[in-house]
Parts: C-alpha cells; sequence; structure tokens
C-alpha cells in the first residue's frame, strides 16, 4: 500500500500537470486572439493607398478597391475620378488591356507597369485619350477612337514610351485655336498675315506651353500619324510608320524641334510642314520609302523658318524634298523656298526625284 507520502506527491504533480495545461491552454487562446486581432489590422492596413498612388487592375480578385496595390481599382476611369477628389498625382496601370475611354485630368500622370493596352473600336466616337495640363502618360499603348490622342489648345503634357495605333483619322492630334474670320479681299488685297510665333522673343518661346513626345510609336492610322498646330512640340527619338498621309504633319502658328525620328511607309510625306508662322528644326531624323515624299514644304500667307541640318532622306517614291506653292504666297521673299528654308549636311538619294524644281525657283 502506497504510503501517504507518495500519495501527496503524486497529487501535488497531477495538479501541477493540470495547472500547467490550463496555462497552455488559456495561453493559446489568447494568443490566436492576439493573432486574429493583427491578422486583421494589418490586412486593413493594406488597405490603405500609398501616399499620392493609386493601382489599377482589371484582373485583380479582390472586389474591394482602395487604390492600395492589393486593392487597385479595376477601371482607369474609376482611379481617376477618385485621384480628382483626393488629389492624387501618379496612377500605376497593371498589365491588362482596358476598354475605356480617358480624359486624364491636370497634373495627373499614367505609369503602365508591364504591357498595358487601352484600346477602343476604330469607329467609336471621340478620342481614346485626351489629356489635361501638367500631365504625362508613360509606357502604354493606346488604340483605336477618331483620334487615339488629343492634345487640347495650351497645354504642357509628356509623353513617353507610348504608343497610339488604329485611329479611325489620326493618331496624334492638337486642337486648333479658334480665329476670326477674316474679312473679304478688297480690291484683290489679302489680309496682311497673322504672326503668333515668328515674331516672339526666346524668351517668349520658352514660356509657351511645351508638348513633349519622346520615345513614342505612331503607326496605322487612317489619316495623319502626327496632326499638329498652335504651340510648341518637341518631337524626338521616336517612330513614326505605316499611316494612311503623312507622318508628321505641321501646321501652322508652331514653334518644333523635330530630332532623331524615323518616318517611313507613311502614304504621303514622311513629314510636311507649312511655312507661314512656323519655326522648324528638323534634324538627324531619317525619311525613308514614303509613299509620296521625304519631306515636303508648303507656302501660305506669310513667312517662316525651316532649318534641315543632317537628316537622311531615301527610297521615297516621288521626292526627296517636295516645295509646294500652296495658297497667297507672299510677294517677298524672293526665292521664297531658298531664302526660307535652311539645308546643311542632308542626304538625299535614291528617291524617284530629288529635289523639287520649286525648291531652288520659286
Amino acid at each position: 500500500m502506497p504510503s501517504k507520502q507518495y500519495v501527496r506527491t503524486m497529487n501535488f504533480m497531477l495538479w501541477f500537470i493540470i495547472r500547467q495545461l490550463l496555462l497552455l491552454v488559456i495561453l493559446s487562446v489568447v494568443w490566436l486572439y492576439a493573432l486574429d486581432f493583427m491578422r486583421t489590422e494589418y490586412r486593413e492596413s493594406l488597405k490603405e493607398p500609398l501616399p499620392q498612388i493609386y493601382y489599377v487592375n482589371t484582373y485583380t480578385p479582390s472586389k474591394e478597391e482602395t487604390g492600395a496595390p492589393l486593392y487597385p481599382f479595376h477601371s482607369i476611369n474609376k482611379a481617376l475620378e477618385q485621384a480628382q477628389k483626393n488629389n492624387i498625382t501618379l496612377i500605376i496601370i497593371r498589365s491588362g488591356i482596358y476598354n475605356e475611354q480617358i480624359i486624364v485630368p491636370d497634373n495627373i500622370t499614367l505609369f503602365g507597369d508591364g504591357i498595358v493596352k487601352i484600346e477602343r473600336d476604330k469607329k467609336a466616337s471621340g478620342s481614346t485619350v485626351t489629356v489635361g495640363d501638367h500631365t504625362k502618360l508613360y509606357n502604354i499603348h493606346f488604340s483605336g477612337g477618331r483620334d487615339v490622342l488629343t492634345i487640347p489648345l495650351g497645354t504642357t503634357t509628356t509623353i513617353s514610351k507610348s504608343t497610339f495605333s488604329q485611329g479611325d483619322r489620326y493618331g496624334i492630334s492638337m486642337e486648333k485655336k479658334k480665329r476670326p474670320k477674316s474679312e473679304p479681299i478688297r480690291y484683290n488685297i489679302p489680309e496682311p498675315p497673322t504672326y503668333e510665333i515668328k515674331d516672339l522673343t526666346k524668351a517668349e518661346i520658352a514660356n509657351l506651353p511645351l508638348v513633349t513626345f519622346r520615345k513614342i510609336i505612331v503607326k496605322e492610322n487612317d489619316k495623319q500619324g502626327l496632326y499638329l498646330h498652335d504651340g510648341r512640340i518637341v518631337l524626338t527619338d521616336s517612330l513614326i510608320v505605316n499611316n494612311g498621309e503623312e507622318g508628321i504633319d505641321l501646321h501652322p502658328h508652331l514653334h518644333a524641334t523635330v530630332t532623331n525620328n524615323i518616318a517611313s511607309n507613311n502614304g504621303e510625306s514622311g513629314l510636311e510642314s507649312e511655312i507661314y508662322d512656323n519655326i522648324v528644326l528638323i534634324e538627324n531624323n531619317t525619311f525613308d520609302r514614303n509613299v509620296k515624299n521625304g519631306v515636303a514644304f508648303l507656302t501660305s500667307d506669310g513667312i517662316g523658318t525651316i532649318t534641315l541640318l543632317n537628316n537622311t532622306i531615301t527610297n521615297n517614291l516621288r521626292f526627296g524634298m517636295r516645295c509646294a506653292i500652296h495658297k497667297n504666297p507672299p510677294n517677298k521673299p524672293r526665292p521664297f523656298f531658298r531664302t526660307l528654308i535652311l539645308r546643311e549636311n542632308n542626304i538625299i538619294e535614291n528617291n524617284t526625284s530629288q529635289i523639287a524644281r520649286e525648291c531652288y525657283t520659286f
């Protein structure tokens, strides 16, 4: 028969084990509740967007949309709507195809993270994307719409590493300034030309709103690739190919710097520019295999300045360089094209005709 001391010892050990087990159970329950609380709090914290940034992902499995990396908006338009309300300046768009028509408000950057395409049917009304002032587009493919991209008058914007294709009309269009209609011609004397660019000082030109295109692709639009006027633009390091009419079309009242681009296989000229009230630098470009001309220049009511430096103009099916009497050409200066077009160090060869007669004689 066990002694009383032995029984007391065993009872003590049993009670000790029971207490330890109870303590372990209590601590486990407390830990599980704490862990669940922390997990919930952490999950809730992940719903908060990063400062000044929204994310968009059309393929996200999350039903909740806060703009945070793990809770992105499903559509770009919803992100833009909320960005305006909350002073968000950067929207990062994850890889995917987005069927949307977009108006980018002022001071917002759209950044494509991966392979991002925003597309609409070519016959859809309006532009696929319209930008506001001080906006940026980076690494996005825009496709379709009447015009793919519209830039309103007086807008400063930067477009980088983006593609504009399959527009029913233009790949990129700058809106035109509305001007009063000129008075009827009296006694066969035309109204004097209006200069908005040519007579500005360098400081005044530097203060104009600036549209910058850098490393873009403009392709397969039914009419012009870029249809530009009324402003200041820089187009550099870009590819303009397979558009139905001109690759680059520069209309009056424009200060343009066009450098290091390739304009090829376009249905008319690689580049066409009015001379009237245009100051244009065309440098280090390649204009090759266009259906009509490599470059073409048109007279109009007034004068401007075209500088053509170090370009390669080859294999175009009409002229390497064409000069055409457009409308109401001024009486002075003469010879018009030789006076207003400065040409140096250009390679113009292997075109059906190299330089049009008017470039020398008119």
